[in-house]
């Protein structure tokens, strides 16, 4: 809680980094800060290092304008960057050995690792519904409860339900749930990365390799594709309309008819043009039922 302490503790900073594929002279990462001084300022300055090198995506708004915003959101990001700090263990086995926080961004992901795993609540509870909270360190914790950065946001609000709120968004963004990890001796935190969009084809989808495994059907799948049938095509926004879905819901009940070619996608993911029809084959099993 002092203006350095790291200067007892050079163990109680951050550090953040991003990871690239090796360049011809052998680096493999960049932008390596070593963030120091108390929580409110770790968490601001920590903040601003993922803000500065997230890529942005650009989302198509209710009212038809372009919205760039980062491609993970940066409230899931602070949620899991404060637990870290305000929950590390700060026992002989890992502030005394010099462990400290560590944020990397990798191509497909970004990790946040904290010094000692789960005390008195289990993976399972902090994914679950149910209120999960269980203070590693409660006086750390009762004191963070209090603490605000300097434009005044509270640094934890001290509910047990930050997890849930961290996949939520996360889910609202249509990105794949946050892996959590607890390893005993260090606790990680993975949110994945949108697919970079300039990837997406603006062909139909193949469909799927029959050395695949079919996956198991959604339940909202038959009312997506019912929808499908009443039209030649849709968008995300009709379909959603259509079927009284949330967004990611028609996503993942499109998931399986898009791997299997049921569906066809025309245009790139993300685009406010894209549509999405039966294809031939999948008419044609209609008639010969």
């Amino acid at each position: 809680m002092g203006d350095y302490p790291q200067g007892e503790f050079p163990a109680l900073g951050v550090t953040a980094a991003v990871r690239v594929p090796a360049d011809q002279g052998g680096h493999r990462t960049r932008d390596l800060q070593d963030f120091t001084g108390p929580i409110p300022i770790l968490l601001e300055n920590v903040m601003d290092w993922v803000e500065s090198n997230l890529s942005e995506v650009r989302d198509y708004s209710a009212d038809g304008h372009i919205r760039p915003r980062p491609e993970i959101p940066l409230s899931a990001v602070r949620e899991l960057v404060a637990n870290a700090l305000v929950h590390r263990d700060l026992g002989p086995n890992t502030l005394g050995v010099g462990k400290s926080i560590q944020v990397r961004l990798t191509p497909n992901e970004l990790f946040i690792i904290s010094p000692g795993g789960l005390r008195g609540v289990s993976i399972q509870q902090l994914e679950s519904m149910d209120h999960a909270q269980a203070a590693v360190n409660q006086r750390l914790y009762n004191i963070s409860k209090r603490l605000r950065t300097p434009d005044g946001a509270a640094i934890i609000e001290g509910e047990g339900g930050g997890i849930q709120e961290v996949f939520r968004a996360c889910s609202t963004a249509d990105l794949p749930r946050p892996a959590l990890t607890d390893t005993g001796v260090q606790f990680k935190a993975t949110l994945w990365r949108r697919p970079n969009p300039t990837a997406a084809l603006e062909t139909p989808r193949a469909p799927a390799s029959p050395s695949k495994q079919p996956q198991s059907r959604s339940r909202n799948e038959d009312r997506v594709i019912s929808a499908l049938r009443q039209e030649k095509s849709l968008t995300m926004q009709a379909l959603q309309e259509k079927t009284g879905l949330s967004n990611g819901q028609v996503r993942y009940a499109l998931k399986q008819p898009l791997e299997s070619g049921t569906v066809l996608q025309l245009g790139g993911r993300g685009h406010k043009g894209t549509v999405y029809q039966l294809s031939d084959s999948a008419n044609e099993n209609d008639l010969a039922r």
